[in-house]
């Protein structure tokens, strides 16, 4: 009895180990977004941050960043281990955002791709403007979200389309380097 109790322990601290060097070792994915993406498709930036985390079991790549010429702020968030109703669940809670009279304009319309499921949100506050696309694809899901803070009036509605046109430009380089696109 002795013995199968220390076989048992052996088994379980040889996997505990094998976990951590698995983590540590093999599972070295690249950030969601470099200051070389953004130099790849012309983009220059200041204040460049990238983190990763697990959350639950999701797992989190985020990179943020100001681009230099149009003073936008970069989000962009590559998410691991996603269940399908986490996309439902984001896509909602938008919709209602949207939907909110005090708001401002906003619409959110589907934007899919061949095995992915994807939308495209635009908004416009009294000060601010947004355009965000989230696209997801398996267990994987990414987001880009371009912002810009002081652009009163009629201006947002040039400003948030230049935000669109730059979410897209990011998000189509990613998904070549992930090879989501050919």
């Amino acid at each position: 009895m002795i013995r199968f109790s220390l076989v048992i322990s052996a088994i379980e601290v040889a996997l505990t180990f094998g976990a951590a060097l698995f983590i540590a070792v093999i599972d070295h994915s690249e950030p969601s977004l470099t200051e070389d993406d953004l130099r790849a498709v012309e983009l220059s930036c200041e204040k460049f941050t990238a983190s990763a985390y697990l959350q639950v079991d999701v797992r989190y790549f985020d990179a943020r960043a100001t681009l230099s010429a149009s003073k936008q702020s970069v989000y962009v968030s590559h998410r691991f281990n996603l269940m399908p109703s986490d996309f439902d669940l984001k896509r909602e809670k938008e919709r209602a955002f949207v939907d909110r009279k005090d708001a401002g304009d906003g619409i959110i319309t589907d934007d899919p791709f061949e095995g992915e499921r994807a939308y495209v949100l635009r908004h416009r506050g009294a000060d601010a403007v947004r355009a965000e696309l989230v696209r997801t694809r398996g267990d994987e899901m990414i987001l880009v979200r371009l912002t810009r803070a002081g652009v009163p009036g009629a201006a947002g509605k040039a400003e948030v389309t230049n935000c669109e046109r730059n979410a897209r430009v990011i998000q189509e380089h990613l998904l070549k380097r992930w090879g989501w696109r050919e």
